[in-house]
C-alpha cells in the first residue's frame, strides 16, 4: 500500500512532481510516482491501476497543462469514484490555476480544500499534505521525521547591482535559530555569516537580503545550516551590473547660453558621473559644468556627480551660460556612467550617452521703413534665439539723439521696438544707427551702460573698463558712438553678438505718406527710376552703410553722420535690399518619393531622354515629318523631361556637403541682394542665400552673379 499516488501531466514533472515526491519520502510517506513504479518491460496500465487500487490518497497537481490530458483526468475520475462511496482520498494541488479556473475546469473538484503552490516551498507543500494524511488515517507519527532538515531557496535567480533579494525555507528538528552565510565577490569572498532567523511554528522561515550587500556584480551563495552546523543546504544567484540611461529633453538642438534638462535612470548604484566630449575621437572628455576641466578616470572631481533617487531616477539642469569654457558649435555626446570614468575606460562600466547639436545664439533686426517721415511711427523688429532671459539690448545712435532699451523677446524668438510718433517727431532729420546686441552664452551684456545713464562700460574679470560716453561732456555721437560700440563688442575677450541697421528721419514732406512708408526696401529699391543712379563717393566703411538710391535728395546723400554732396565720379553706387526665400514645396512633396523609387541614374537618363525626344518632336514637322498631335507629344516630353532635370538639380543642391545626407539643406536667414552700378551703367546683381543642414547644422553660402545691361534711352 502507498500513502499518497500523485497524478500529473508530464510538462509538470520537473518544476512540481518530482521534487514533491522526494520531499514527501524524504519524510518517510511511501508515495507512488510513476518514474519510481513502473519499470522497463511493465504493462502501462496494470502498474497504473495497481497504484490508483492501492493508494490511500491522491494528490492531483491541477493546472492548465492537466486538463489538456487523457490520462492524468482517468486517474482523477478513479478516486472520484471512491470518493462516491465515502472515502476522503484526493488532496487537489492548485498550479497556476485560479478558483475561477477550477470552476470551469472541474467544477466537481472545486468545493474540495485545496493546496495552492503560489509562494509556496515544496517543503511547506509536503508538509500540508502530510498533515491531511495524519488526519485522514489518524495516525500522528505518518511522516514524522527525527533526523534534522534544512531547506533553502530564494525568490529569484538573478538581481542587480544594488537590490534586494528574499530567501525563505523549513528547518526541521533544528533546536534553535538557523544562521545564514552569504559567499560571494569582495569582502564576501571568504564567507560571512550575515543573520540568524527563527524558525516559524511552522518549522519555516524566511529572510530578505538588504541591497547593501549586493553592491558588487557578481556569483553569490547563501548557506543556511542549524546552530551546530551539523547540516546545511545553499542556494546560488547571479548580481548583475543595472543599466544607466540618459535623455536631454527638447528636441537635442540647443543654443549656447540655455539651460539643458538631463535626466534618466540608473539600477546600477547610487550616483552617476557625466561628462562632455565631441566628435573628434582626439578631444578629450571634460567636466560638463566646467569645461575647462578635463576628466580623468578615477578622479571624481573632474565628473559632475549626480544621486540617483529611490525610485532609481536621477536629473541635472546643465546650465550652458556657466560653464567655463566657450562652447563651439557642433556634434557632442553627453555621457553617464556609473563610475568616474572617461569614454575610453567604459567597456566594463553601465553607461549611457545621448547626443545633442550646440547652435550659436545669433540676432537679426530690420527697420520696418528705412526712411520715417517725422511724426510717422516705425518698428525695429527681429529674430533673437538662444536667451534663457529672453532680453536684448538695442542701442540708437543719432547726432543728436543716443538711447539704449532693453527688450523683451517673445517665445517664437521674435522682437519689436516702436519708435513712436512722438519720438520721430522730436528726432531732427538725418542718418540713425542701430546696434541689436544679444548677451551670448553667458546671458550678460558685456557691453553695458552705467547707472549714471552716460558713460559706458565693458565687464573685466577685475570689474569694468570705461569705453565712451553717449551723454555728457565727453560725449561721442552718431556713427562715431555706433562705431565705438561694435568695436567694443568685437573684442575677443566678449562672447555678445549683434545686428546693425541703419534708418533715415526724413523732415520734407517727400516720404511723408503713410502708403510709401510701408514699402519695404526691396520694394523701393526695385522700382523704376526717372533719373540716373549717381556715384557716392566712399565714406565711413567701417559702419559697411549701404547707401541707397532711396537716400538721394536731389544731388544730396546722407553719409554717416553729415550730409555728403554727390558729384559725378568713378565710384560705383551700391544697393542692398532682402529678397524672398525661395519656395521649393513642389519638389519637397514629390522628389524623395521619386527618387527613392527610381533611384538618381534613372531621373538623369528619363530627364535627358525626355528634352531629346521632345525637341525632336517639336521640330519634326519642319523636316516634313507628320504625325497627329506630334507637336502636343513633343510638348509633354519636353515639360517631363525638364521636371526630371529639375529633380535631379534639386536633390544635388539639398544633399549636405559635410555629412552627405539627402535633402539636408534648409534656407535661413532672409536672403540679400546686392545691386552695384559701374560708372558705363551695368548693373552688377549679386544673390546671396544661406542653408543649413538640418542633421549636421552645416552652413553653406551660395552666391548667384547676374549683369544687367543699361537701359537705352527708349526704355
Amino acid at each position: 500500500m502507498w500513502d499518497v499516488f500523485i497524478s500529473h501531466a508530464t510538462e509538470d514533472k520537473d518544476e512540481i512532481a518530482r521534487p514533491l515526491a522526494n520531499a514527501l519520502r524524504n519524510r518517510g510517506l511511501s508515495v507512488w510516482f510513476d518514474e519510481d513504479a513502473i519499470n522497463l518491460g511493465d504493462t502501462l496500465r496494470r502498474t497504473i491501476d495497481e497504484g490508483l487500487s492501492k493508494s490511500k490518497n491522491g494528490v492531483f497537481i491541477l493546472s492548465p497543462n492537466f486538463f489538456k490530458k487523457e490520462w492524468p483526468q482517468k486517474e482523477l475520475d478513479v478516486f472520484y469514484a471512491r470518493e462516491i462511496n465515502g472515502e476522503k482520498v484526493i488532496i487537489p494541488i492548485w498550479h497556476n490555476l485560479s478558483s475561477e479556473d477550477i470552476l470551469r475546469l472541474a467544477p466537481t473538484i472545486s468545493t474540495h480544500l485545496a493546496i495552492q503552490t503560489a509562494g509556496k516551498t515544496i517543503d511547506e507543500i509536503a508538509v500540508q499534505i502530510i498533515e491531511v494524511v495524519r488526519q485522514r488515517q489518524e495516525n500522528p507519527n505518518i511522516g514524522k521525521i527525527s533526523e534534522k532538515i534544512v531547506r533553502i531557496e530564494a525568490s529569484v535567480d538573478s538581481i542587480i547591482v544594488g537590490t534586494s533579494i528574499s530567501f525563505k525555507g523549513t528547518c526541521l528538528n533544528c533546536e534553535g535559530n538557523v544562521h545564514l552565510i552569504l559567499t560571494g565577490p569582495g569582502r564576501f569572498s571568504s564567507g560571512k555569516e550575515i543573520a540568524t532567523v527563527a524558525p516559524s511554528d511552522k518549522n519555516t522561515w524566511a529572510f530578505t537580503l538588504p541591497p547593501d550587500y549586493t553592491e558588487q556584480p557578481g556569483d553569490y551563495s547563501m548557506v543556511i545550516c542549524d546552530s551546530q552546523k551539523s547540516v546545511r543546504d545553499a542556494v546560488s544567484f547571479n548580481v548583475k551590473k543595472g543599466a544607466v540611461t540618459i535623455v536631454a529633453a527638447g528636441d537635442q538642438y540647443y543654443y549656447i547660453g540655455e539651460k539643458i534638462q538631463l535626466y534618466g535612470t540608473s539600477l546600477a548604484g547610487k550616483d552617476v558621473y557625466l561628462s562632455l566630449k565631441g566628435l573628434n575621437p582626439q578631444t578629450q572628455d571634460r567636466k560638463l559644468d566646467q569645461l575647462d576641466v578635463v576628466s580623468k578616470s578615477g578622479d571624481s572631481q573632474s565628473f559632475v556627480k549626480v544621486s540617483v533617487g529611490y525610485d532609481n531616477t536621477w536629473s541635472y539642469i546643465w546650465d550652458t551660460s556657466k560653464i567655463g569654457l566657450r562652447l563651439d558649435k557642433g556634434q557632442y555626446t553627453i555621457y553617464a556612467v556609473e563610475s568616474p570614468v572617461t569614454s575610453d575606460d567604459i567597456s566594463e562600466e553601465s553607461n549611457g550617452t545621448v547626443s545633442i547639436i550646440i547652435e550659436m545664439p545669433f540676432v537679426s533686426a530690420t527697420m520696418s521703413q528705412s526712411i520715417v517721415s517725422k511724426g510717422k511711427s516705425s518698428f525695429i523688429v527681429g529674430t533673437a534665439v538662444g536667451l534663457p532671459d529672453k532680453i536684448i539690448q538695442i542701442w540708437i545712435f543719432g547726432e543728436s539723439f543716443a538711447d539704449v532699451q532693453r527688450v523683451q523677446v517673445n517665445p517664437d524668438a521674435s522682437f519689436k521696438l516702436e519708435l513712436s510718433k512722438t519720438l520721430t517727431t522730436q528726432l531732427l532729420p538725418g542718418q540713425y544707427f542701430v546696434i541689436v546686441q544679444h548677451p551670448m552664452m553667458n546671458n550678460i551684456f558685456d557691453v553695458y551702460l552705467d547707472d549714471n545713464g552716460q558713460d559706458v562700460f565693458t565687464r573685466t574679470s577685475g570689474g569694468k573698463t570705461y569705453l565712451f560716453s553717449i551723454r555728457g561732456p565727453r560725449k561721442i555721437k552718431g556713427i562715431k558712438a555706433a562705431m565705438a560700440l561694435v568695436t567694443a563688442i568685437n573684442n575677443p575677450l566678449i562672447d555678445d553678438t549683434y545686428a546693425k541697421l541703419q534708418f533715415l528721419i526724413d523732415g520734407s514732406e517727400r516720404y511723408s505718406s503713410d502708403e510709401e512708408n510701408k514699402k519695404s526696401i526691396s520694394e523701393r529699391s526695385q522700382r523704376p527710376s526717372t533719373r540716373k543712379r549717381k556715384n557716392v563717393p566712399l565714406d565711413e566703411s567701417a559702419m559697411n552703410i549701404d547707401l541707397t538710391e532711396t537716400n538721394i535728395h536731389g544731388d544730396l546723400i546722407i553719409a554717416g553722420p553729415n550730409t555728403k554732396v554727390v558729384k559725378k565720379g568713378t565710384v560705383d553706387n551700391s544697393i542692398n535690399y532682402e529678397t524672398d526665400k525661395q519656395d521649393f514645396w513642389l519638389f519637397e512633396l514629390i522628389a524623395p518619393p521619386l527618387i527613392e523609387k527610381l533611384g538618381i541614374p534613372k531621373i538623369l537618363v528619363i530627364g535627358s531622354v525626355s528634352i531629346v525626344a521632345g525637341l525632336l518632336s517639336i521640330i519634326a514637322p519642319a523636316y516634313k515629318i507628320s504625325f497627329p498631335f506630334l507637336f502636343w507629344v513633343g510638348a509633354v516630353l519636353l515639360i517631363v523631361g525638364v521636371f526630371f532635370i529639375a529633380v535631379f538639380r534639386y536633390h544635388s543642391q539639398t544633399r549636405c556637403k559635410k555629412c552627405n545626407q539627402e535633402f539636408a539643406y534648409e534656407e535661413i536667414d532672409t536672403p540679400t541682394v546686392k545691386e552695384v552700378t559701374t560708372s558705363d551703367g551695368y548693373i552688377k546683381k549679386t544673390t546671396t542665400r544661406k542653408y543649413k543642414c538640418k542633421y549636421c547644422g552645416d552652413i553653406d553660402t551660395r552666391k548667384t552673379n547676374e549683369t544687367i545691361p543699361p537701359k537705352s534711352d527708349s526704355e
